[in-house]
C-alpha cells in the first residue's frame, strides 16, 4: 500500500500541541504562586482563566498529533499488507484520513474514544465511568463519530467534484476505532464503524468499485496535491 503523509504539518501541530501545554502549565504554576497574594488574586484568576482552555486543547491535541502510534500510524500499520493500487493519505487533502482504492473513495473517520460503545442507527452512546472524569480535560468526547465521518465525506466530495468537474464520485465514509480497549456493540449504523484491526477485512467485503479512468483521475488529482 502506498502511504502520503504531510509530514511537515505534522510536526508543525506537534509543536503547537506541546507549546499550548507547556504555556497552560506555566500560567497554572504562576496562578498558583500568585494566589497566595491578595494583591496578585485578580492576575491568579486570570491566568487560571487563559490556562485551562490551554491545558484542554493541548491535551486532546496530544492524542491526535503527539500519541504514539498517532492514529494516521495506526491505519497505515493496519493496512500495509494491501497492494499499491490502495493509497492512504493522511493530513493531505481537506479531510483528516482518505483511502483510494479500485473499490472506491474512502473517508475513514478515526476516533480514538475508548470504553464500551453501542450504536443503533445514527444514535450512540459510551457507557460512564467515573473514571473518566479524571482525564476529561485530556479525553476525545464521542460525539457522533457517524456524523462526523459524513461531513467529512460531504467535505471530499465537494472538492473532487470542483478540481474534477464532471466526475461522478461516491465517498464512502467510514467510523475507524483506533483505540485496543474499545468495546463495540453495532446494529445497523448509518455509517459503517469498525475497529482498527477489521478495516482490512471490512473493505475486502465492500461490493463497490471505481471505472479505471475515475480512479486514474482523481489519484492524479490527489498526488497532485501533494507534490
Amino acid at each position: 500500500m502506498r502511504v502520503v503523509t504531510n509530514d511537515s504539518l505534522i510536526s508543525k501541530k506537534a509543536a503547537m500541541v506541546r507549546n499550548a501545554m507547556t504555556t497552560g502549565l506555566v500560567l497554572m504554576a504562576m496562578a498558583a504562586v500568585m494566589a497566595f497574594s491578595q494583591r496578585y488574586i485578580v492576575y491568579a484568576y486570570a491566568s487560571l482563566l487563559v490556562s485551562f482552555p490551554l491545558v484542554s486543547w493541548g491535551a486532546r491535541g496530544a492524542t491526535k498529533w503527539l500519541r504514539s502510534p498517532r492514529p494516521d500510524q495506526v491505519l497505515a500499520k493496519t493496512l500495509k499488507s494491501l497492494d499499491h493500487s490502495y493509497q492512504l493519505y493522511s493530513h493531505t487533502l481537506p479531510v483528516d484520513n482518505v483511502l483510494l482504492c479500485p473499490k472506491g473513495l474512502f473517508v475513514l473517520h478515526v476516533t480514538t474514544a475508548d470504553g464500551n460503545i453501542t450504536c443503533r442507527g445514527n444514535h450512540w452512546h459510551r457507557e460512564f465511568k467515573l473514571s473518566r472524569l479524571l482525564g476529561l480535560l485530556a479525553e476525545e468526547m464521542l460525539g457522533n463519530p457517524g456524523k462526523k465521518a459524513h461531513v467529512e465525506a460531504k467535505r471530499l466530495g465537494r472538492f473532487v467534484a470542483g478540481q474534477l468537474p464532471g466526475t461522478e464520485v461516491y465517498v464512502q465514509p467510514v467510523v475507524v476505532f483506533v483505540d485496543p480497549g474499545v468495546q463495540l456493540e453495532i446494529s445497523e449504523p448509518a455509517v459503517p464503524a469498525v475497529l482498527a484491526g477489521d478495516l482490512k477485512a471490512y473493505l475486502r467485503d465492500v461490493n463497490t468499485s471505481l471505472t479505471p479512468p475515475v480512479f486514474k483521475a482523481v489519484g492524479k488529482l490527489f498526488n497532485d496535491q501533494t507534490s
